[in-house]
């Protein structure tokens, strides 16, 4: 067993290791391009989706990320000249989670005399 006890603070990277971002967005752009019949390389589709979420960010600091996926989408459409009212998924592709709090684990970690508040997705 680890011993913890010289440790005084524990870091949990979860983007790109325990979340797999890149499938979900995939998942969320391709049944849009499919409908339109465009085919772009998923290796541009996240390039692209990098450089809008960096944009909308960089035009509107500490904005929610729901906001930002809006702005995301709205740049999808521009980029590949679809017109979002001609969409049968209406102005939004990309999924705007509600974590309610019933999908949600809370725990408190311990680290040396301090109590942490922790909360991670259960799935």
């Amino acid at each position: 067993m680890l011993n913890f006890s010289g440790v005084t603070l524990l870091s949990f990277d979860c983007y790109g290791t325990l979340i797999d971002w890149e499938s979900g967005i995939l998942s969320a752009i391709h049944p849009l391009l499919s409908r339109w019949r465009i085919d772009t390389p998923d290796k541009e589709l996240l390039e692209l989706y990098g450089r809008f979420e960096r944009q909308a960010q960089e035009k509107t600091p500490f904005v929610n990320y729901r906001t930002v996926l809006r702005a995301v989408a709205g740049n999808y459409y521009r980029h590949f000249d679809i017109n979002p009212k001609d969409d049968p998924s209406g102005e939004q592709f990309l999924p705007l989670y509600d974590i309610k709090e019933s999908d949600i684990l809370k725990t408190e970690i311990q680290v040396g005399r301090r109590v942490v508040p922790a909360t991670f997705r259960e799935d």
